[in-house]
């Protein structure tokens, strides 16, 4: 915490203790303690002129005369004093305790920093308020001794009884609101109304810096809203000479006079607090003026404490607990269960779909979502524990008092169960879900990273079971996390080592048995762990990042392969998949063209498939990516079509080329759903005049059922396993040389994407 930070609350603290004495000699006597306490040093003394009215480390009957006189009116000085040998003593006025009243403070160390000054300084002040406020009351009391003089005496003294109890009762409700944290603004109206009350109901303003560089002065708090809008230029100027003046400011307007008690932040004036009262009532006023000025200083510097100590340990987007602050909490929780036995739980909670969201739709309605989901994980936690925000879509959650592991996860479970609810933002209705790892404490062991490791490690494990899960942390989680931690610097070399090979899935013609082309799959070669598929590396590869050099990869092979292939099969085209992460790349389009153009591939020839979910609404980086490609003569297809949630509306207006049917489709044509909605696919292609692709062909019967329906093209285990590139050629120039089987009749519609002379490029200018 900054030492202005700490001098505010220091000042908090002292000017508690001193308003907490009964008389003015308790408030004396506690003082010179407190303000070596509080300012750390080994000297303190309160005088009146050179007498000792208090003090702690000063030998008692010790002459104090060479100090006061070396302090002089500069006010510090480096003075030897005997038993403690050289010091650095800095003294305040404290004009409360008499004509030669000050507080003085020693310390054997090189001297006080600014800020030690201006605290120094601020218990001064209050000191004075202190003992003035102890001295009334002892007057007070007094007075009730003599009150029975006569009627009149008493109840004037009973009238300034009551005065005075009214303002130690607007301090003290002051004081306490700045300790409970209450809003800033409504402190400083407290301020203003206390003192314009203790005052007799005088017009009362506070002024303070504002604008971006604290250049400007401003009314922030008033008693009388014609202060502002009539003389609020005039109090203006009246504070700004206030914050360059050492004390309380004044000046005569007609039959008033304008007071002005600076207010400090920092050591600093930041503004002034202004009354206009009576010329008689002046010399009362200009105190009590100060007092209050003094307690909107220490509500200043408690707020700017307060904000840094929000901007540290706080998330600005969701308001809750940042990862530091979440560690504090679950190393203390930690330490509670080791003293009493509890058990505690840390729950890691991450989105799922949420990147595509925050690519879809924007960081704004990104931020809309993350603050919703962090809302509702809130709401299922009792008022004990704590949710905090770790950065990006992951969230904590630590359960302290569990009373097993079904505890925790049946809170995890309804974590899930909230975040995957529907929600709504700018008019459109996201889902997004949630993936949570759970962690327990084991008795006596752990920290609180560790524990956060492994609540971590188990999430990933509930990410690979398809999301939506709660899984427990098990200790072999640490193996399978080291597993994967090296498959992933293998996969960051495996480019560059040559590890990664392609094998290709022979695309059919149903009608005639010709081999039209192929789709390229990626298999890595690893040297130790063997051929592996993409179900094992892409994920790790979309994770880590190192999609985008693995997809650049597959393109550039996948280009150059096809023009051996076109050697044997002239029209034969390749299609290759691409991730989400490569198409919201702005420089795809590009990279597709220079893959093309270093492998010397027609356009025509490559098929790039998306995934259904890249089509949704909002996706208008994907759509101008889409409109690039078409206008380059490159097509492209919606893989696993039926699997996502893409609207018609939105693939009518989509330049996309061709339809692939979902394996899954393919294999359930045998009950009348299943070929139900095979034939819808297939119609809704013919409709919009789209090629039709039928993905997992493995039975002759679903070839010839396919056929009959009208698909033009399938792929599928029943033509060919995927092959590598010279098997495929191999099976090229066989079809090729082979008598073609005669033609099924297929329908067939013009194809809706526009005449290549009639596309436009991305300005709208007609191609030539």
């Amino acid at each position: 915490m900054p030492a202005s930070a700490t001098s505010q609350a220091q000042l908090v603290e002292f000017v508690a203790a001193t308003s907490s004495s009964r008389s003015e000699a308790e408030v004396v006597g506690a003082a010179a303690e407190l303000a070596a306490t509080t300012i750390d040093a080994e000297v303190a003394l309160l005088l009146d002129g050179e007498e000792v009215l208090s003090s702690t480390g000063w030998a008692p009957g010790a002459d104090v005369g060479p100090l006061v006189r070396a302090l002089g009116t500069c006010g510090s000085a480096t003075v030897d004093l005997q038993d403690l040998g050289p010091v650095t003593a800095l003294a305040m006025p404290v004009p409360s305790l008499g004509p030669g009243g000050q507080l003085v403070v020693a310390r054997l160390d090189d001297g006080f920093e600014p800020a030690e000054r201006a605290l120094v300084m601020g218990m001064a002040r209050l000191l004075g308020v202190s003992v003035d406020a102890a001295r009334a009351l002892e007057g007070e009391r007094d007075a009730r001794a003599e009150v029975e003089a006569t009627a009149g005496e008493r109840l004037r003294l009973l009238a300034a009884l009551r005065e005075r109890e009214m303002l130690l009762t607007t301090l003290l409700e002051v004081q306490r609101a700045i300790s409970h944290r209450r809003p800033l603004e409504e402190v400083l109206d407290l301020v203003a109304r206390g003192t314009s009350a203790s005052l007799g109901d005088v017009p009362v303003a506070l002024v303070l810096q504002s604008g971006p560089a604290g250049d400007r002065l401003g009314v922030v708090a008033s008693t009388h809203p014609a202060l502002t809008a009539t003389t609020g230029d005039d109090l203006v100027a009246l504070a700004a000479r206030a914050v360059t003046a050492p004390g309380t400011s004044s000046e005569r307007v007609g039959g008033e006079v304008r007071l002005a008690a600076p207010v400090h932040l920092q050591g600093r004036a930041l503004g002034a607090l202004l009354a206009r009262v009576a010329p008689a009532d002046v010399e009362a006023a200009e105190g009590l003026l100060a007092a209050f000025a003094a307690h909107a200083s220490i509500a200043l510097g408690d707020a700017d404490t307060a904000a840094i100590t929000r901007q540290a340990f706080y998330d600005q987007l969701t308001r809750l607990p940042n990862r530091a602050l979440l560690l504090d909490r679950l190393e203390r929780a930690l330490a509670r269960r080791d003293a009493t036995g509890r058990s505690t739980a840390l729950l890691f909670v991450d989105l799922d779909r949420f990147k595509q969201v925050n690519d879809r739709y924007g960081h704004a309605v990104g931020d809309r979502v993350l603050a919703e989901c962090a809302a509702r994980v809130e709401g299922c936690l009792r008022a004990d524990d704590t949710a905090a925000r770790l950065g990006g879509d992951e969230f904590a959650v630590l359960l302290e008092d569990v009373t097993s592991e079904g505890h925790a996860v049946e809170v995890a479970e309804r974590l899930v169960h909230a975040v995957s609810a529907p929600l709504r933002s700018l008019g459109i209705e996201l889902g997004v879900g949630a993936s949570v790892g759970v962690a327990l404490a084991a008795d006596g062991a752990g920290d609180a990273h560790a524990l956060l490791g492994e609540a971590d490690l188990a999430m990933y494990r509930a990410k690979a079971e398809g999301g939506g899960a709660v899984v427990v942390f098990h200790p072999s989680m640490h193996a399978e996390r080291t597993d994967r931690l090296a498959l992933e610097a293998d996969l960051a070399r495996a480019v560059d080592r040559e590890e990664l090979v392609l094998h290709y899935q022979p695309v059919v013609d149903l009608r005639d048995g010709r081999v039209l082309g192929a789709e390229a799959l990626v298999r890595w070669q690893h040297p130790v762990r063997g051929l592996l598929g993409p179900d094992v590396f892409v994920p790790v590869a979309e994770a880590t990042g190192d999609i985008a050099a693995v997809g650049r990869w597959v393109l550039r092979e996948a280009c150059r392969a096809a023009v051996r292939w076109r050697v044997t099969a002239p029209s034969a085209t390749v299609a290759v998949n691409v991730s989400p992460r490569q198409v919201a790349d702005p420089g795809f389009v590009a990279l597709v063209r220079d893959a093309l153009r270093d492998a010397r591939l027609p356009p025509e020839a490559l098929v790039l498939e998306i995934t259904e979910s890249m089509l949704l609404p909002g996706g208008a980086p994907v759509l101008q990516r889409l409109e690039e490609l078409a206008h380059a003569d490159v097509s492209v297809a919606v893989d696993d079509f039926g699997t996502g949630y893409s609207s018609l509306s939105s693939l009518r207006r989509l330049p996309v080329d061709e339809l692939k049917v979902d394996r899954s489709f393919v294999r359930d044509m045998g009950d009348r759903e299943g070929l139900a909605v095979v034939r819808a696919v297939l119609d809704l292609a013919r409709a919009l005049g789209l090629r039709c692709v039928a993905e997992g062909v493995e039975h002759a019967e679903e070839a010839a059922l396919l056929a009959r329906l009208g698909c033009e093209r399938a792929q599928g285990y029943y033509f060919s396993r995927p092959l590598l590139e010279g098997a495929l050629l191999e099976m090229l120039a066989e079809r090729a040389a082979a008598p073609r089987p005669a033609p099924v009749p297929v329908p067939r519609q013009p194809r809706r994407r526009p005449a290549r002379a009639e596309r436009r490029d991305p300005a709208g200018a007609p191609r030539g």
